[in-house]
């Protein structure tokens, strides 16, 4: 879809101050943000959690392994949103201090809360914590720059303690410094197909990992220009939709990725056969696919119509629940995991239990809600009063005023209650400040 901007109709309306659009909501990406923290947290508590739990153990770990692409959701859905807010700011006169600033207040109070508590509170006041954190405090370097996604690259064999999971953060962090001034420079009809071959470029190399003579440690998990994949797709999605997508092309967009998903699998299962290949490359072949099942899922669930079965459970109040408090969710589900295990609180439970299943059931049950507890506190005293910031600090100062474009009227009825033939891009400025 070419890039248009409304034509300015009005001589009068170029330059007049305009005051900051109210954006719509749409609870189904709350929802979907909801499904990638649970699948994540799932594998948190089950991933190789069983050792003498027989055939039921094994099966729920082999499931848990699979929601490490909740962090492909994540990455996907902060694309799609991420360039949203920038589609619909691209004009704007303070464009990029309103994006830093918004990012900055979005993303820093938590994360910096969490490293000033534990990396410097925490050995003050408990002897303990020098003990603990051992491996990561000589390194706290790489947690303070969002670092933590190239420091086993650079430091093989090493982990930075508590804050492992922090590389998806950086990621993210690090999409925020170039992206903005990559989307303002070039037109999406220049930056689409780009970002088409370096995913196709991404995926190439993730697939034929096995066969590489270096194979660095966590290069194609974890580094930025290999990960930026979902990212990108998330970013082309909102392009190629913008200012409105129909729910016809959101389902031809699911369809294609999920006939390459087909096609793909078949490539992996006859690769060892036709190329002699060893049988690590199926297996990377298929987490494209299942990358690939991730923007199906995603553009499918933009294309249905409320009140299906899709959309009933994906705005249901459980699933906007977890959405709404993802972001301390995933900060603190895997910390309070390891912190209840190192104090010896697992063990008990696991022995308690009477069954090592059901330890570990109950034992998931403990540091989740203890996590849930810390996500609330940390969205109310933490998180809530610096979004209550955005708005005043990052008001909207437009170069052009453009008059309401034809078709926006028709996409904010469907927002509103009407059928899904369109989606807004618009909506994901409010959306966002709520992820």
């Amino acid at each position: 879809m070419a890039w248009r901007s409304p034509a300015v109709k009005d001589p009068e309306r170029v330059a007049r101050p305009t005051a900051p659009i109210r954006s719509h909501h749409v609870p189904l990406l709350d929802g979907f943000r909801g499904l990638a923290i649970v699948a994540v947290m799932f594998c948190h508590s089950f991933f190789r959690a069983f050792n003498h739990s027989g055939r039921i153990g094994d099966t729920i770990s082999a499931v848990a392994r699979y929601g490490t692409h909740g962090v492909d959701m994540f990455f996907l859905l902060s694309g799609y949103l991420i360039t949203g807010i920038l589609v619909r700011t691209r004009d704007e006169q303070n464009y990029y201090a309103a994006f830093y600033v918004r990012r900055t207040l979005r993303i820093f109070p938590l994360y910096y809360a969490t490293a000033f508590i534990v990396l410097i509170i925490f050995p003050l006041v408990w002897g303990g914590a020098k003990r603990e954190l051992a491996p990561t405090l000589p390194h706290q370097e790489w947690i303070w720059f969002y670092g933590v996604n190239f420091f086993p690259f650079f430091n093989p064999g090493r982990e930075l303690t508590y804050f492992v999971h922090f590389w998806t953060l950086a990621i993210e962090e690090q999409f925020y410094l170039f992206w903005p001034f990559l989307f303002r420079r070039f037109k999406p009809e220049q930056l689409i197909p780009a970002m088409f071959v370096m995913v196709g470029a991404i995926w190439l190399v993730t697939a034929m990992e096995p066969l590489l003579p270096i194979r660095p440690e966590r290069l194609l998990t974890q580094t930025t220009p290999l990960r930026v994949d979902m990212l990108a797709l998330g970013a082309i999605l909102a392009m190629r939709n913008a200012p409105a997508g129909s729910a016809w092309s959101y389902r031809r967009i699911a369809g294609s990725a999920l006939v390459l998903a087909v096609a793909m699998t078949i490539v992996s299962v006859a690769a060892p056969a036709l190329f002699h290949t060893s049988q690590e490359v199926p297996s990377a072949i298929r987490i494209v696919v299942r990358r690939l099942l991730v923007v199906s899922l995603f553009t499918g669930l933009l294309a249905v119509r409320e009140g299906s079965l899709p959309h009933r459970v994906m705005t249901s109040s459980a699933m906007r629940f977890f959405g709404r408090y993802s972001y301390g969710l995933y900060v603190f589900h895997s910390m309070i995991g390891l912190a209840v295990a190192r104090a010896g609180l697992t063990g008990l439970l696991l022995r308690r239990a009477g069954s090592e299943l059901a330890g570990v059931v109950v034992n998931t049950v403990v540091f989740t809600t203890i996590a849930i507890i810390a996500a609330l506190l940390s969205h109310r005293f933490i998180e809530a009063p610096f979004l209550a910031m955005k708005d005043r600090l990052s008001s909207p100062r437009r170069r052009l005023a453009f008059p309401r474009h034809r078709d926006q009227e028709g996409a904010e009825a469907v927002l509103e209650g009407g059928p899904p033939d369109q989606l807004l891009i618009e909506v994901v400025k409010e959306q966002d400040d709520r992820g």
